[in-house]
């Protein structure tokens, strides 16, 4: 019923890709700590953007219980991570070109820091694989992690339930999409 009410709402709607307009492929990644009430596992929210508007909004319940935000923020970037790497292959395969460095952006400034700079105790040592995959495309600088404050992270769309003014401001931002009526 809402999916229906939302496509009735926006029929004068549009997405709008650009080959002049940001060719870059970039990432905003969010969680939703401890959001599932039966299990106390976290989703996480991955938007693509490539051409000024999106090409993947994926939302994902992470398989693992994450003990902090910053593990579960960390989480989703790893995520992120993953899905750069299928879609910056498509992407060379497509245009037939490299694609330059992705930026991921993610509102933890904890998980960022994590992320950049290892830290060797007991409390982080279960969620060392995914560092490693995580730390070594940054030192590949293939991807750049980048804080975006939490009031301009479209994924919260994917993760968070917003108000109606948020959810329409962060749809337009993610689907780059106008009004067709004049």
């Amino acid at each position: 019923k809402r999916v229906f009410k939302y496509l009735n709402s926006t029929l004068d709607c549009c997405l709008r890709y650009s080959k002049d307009s940001n060719t870059v492929l970039s990432f905003l990644v969010d969680s939703d700590y401890a959001a599932d009430v039966s299990d106390s596992k976290s989703y996480c929210g991955i938007v693509a953007s490539f051409g000024g508007a999106c090409i993947l909004a994926q939302c994902i319940k992470q398989p693992v219980t994450a003990l902090s935000t910053v593990e579960a923020e960390f989480y989703a970037i790893a995520a992120g991570v993953r899905a750069e790497a299928y879609l910056r292959q498509l992407l060379e395969f497509l245009y037939a070109a490299e694609v330059c460095c992705t930026t991921i952006g993610c509102d933890s400034q904890g998980a960022i820091r994590f992320a950049e700079n290892p830290v060797s105790n007991s409390l982080v040592k279960h969620i060392r694989v995914r560092y490693s995959y995580v730390r070594d495309a940054l030192q590949e600088e293939v991807v750049k992690l980048k804080f975006v404050p939490g009031a301009e992270n479209t994924a919260d769309l994917l993760t968070k339930a917003l108000g109606s003014v948020k959810q329409l401001q962060f749809c337009k931002r993610l689907f780059n999409y106008y009004d067709l009526k004049f």
